[in-house]
């Protein structure tokens, strides 16, 4: 969509400076149409910016934030990288290009734009979690979990670094600190389900199955068929050794999944025990 964009001729003079004024008017209404939550209109106002003045990093970059709200990281990761190559010091498109390779697993070149991004502005707590992200998809916890340290020196309430960490602290075993880190994201976020969702798989982990029952009802009462918290309640009947309430929670997650492969084999499991 957008390359042929890229090669549209800029113009020249009077004509020139009417296709910047008509571009410039256009993004604003792009980003008044993006913090309204409306990426589809704020989409096509910038493609026409765009063909007024191609070479307008602001508006690649702003695209790229609308192909992300849009659900297609691939040509936001296209959008921004325009906008880099346009203004390689644009530190906002160098965070949210690693935020987008993120969501496509592309997690080498995620870790390349976060470091860009810090080497632009250290004290930049995005570009830190974003960091965090691409290390622990690498398996380098201990590194990950430092780059949160750093978001959350800068930044002590920043509710995405304290949940990464608390994930990342539970991975590496630190179940303590874990609680410690989601239960202060809870207090930001009160009524988060992926917050509660991780709060209730952190208590697992430390064997307290009837808490996190409890705190996964909770969120299907506000959110009935949240996938995670289906099988979080499910596992944690399971641990209580309450097979019945169990094999009912795996029905259900069957019934929104029929493909849910762990669910087949807790169900199997279970109805092979009361064979026996």
């Amino acid at each position: 969509m957008l390359n042929w964009l890229w090669k549209l001729s800029r113009g020249r003079g009077p004509a020139r400076e009417t296709g910047a004024a008509r571009a410039a008017g256009l993004r604003r209404e792009a980003e008044a149409d993006l913090r309204a939550g409306r990426p589809s209109d704020a989409a096509g106002r910038l493609v026409a910016a765009l063909q007024a003045a191609p070479d307008d990093p602001a508006a690649h970059y702003l695209l790229g934030r609308a192909m992300r709200a849009l659900g297609e990281p691939a040509r936001a990761v296209t959008a921004f990288r325009r906008a880099i190559e346009l203004d390689p010091r644009h530190r906002d498109a160098w965070i949210d290009l690693a935020s987008a390779l993120l969501a496509l697993d592309a997690v080498q070149p995620a870790e390349e734009a976060a470091r860009a991004a810090l080497a632009l502005d250290a004290a930049s707590v995005e570009a830190h979690a974003n960091l965090a992200g691409a290390l622990e998809a690498q398996g380098r916890l201990a590194e990950a979990i430092a780059s949160c340290d750093a978001a959350l020196a800068l930044e002590p309430d920043f509710a995405p670094a304290l949940a990464n960490r608390a994930a990342l602290r539970l991975r590496a075993g630190e179940l303590e600190g874990a609680q410690a880190d989601i239960g202060h994201a809870i207090r930001l976020a009160p009524e988060d389900p992926e917050l509660l969702v991780r709060s209730g798989h952190v208590l697992m982990e430390r064997r307290r199955a009837p808490e996190a029952a409890a705190v996964f009802d909770r969120v299907l009462q506000a959110h009935p068929g949240h996938a995670g918290a289906l099988a979080g309640l499910a596992f944690a009947h399971d641990q209580q050794g309450d097979l019945d309430a169990a094999l009912t929670g795996y029905e259900r997650i069957l019934a929104a999944n029929p493909e849910d492969a762990q669910a087949h084999v807790n169900r199997a499991a279970i109805r092979l025990s009361f064979t026996e």
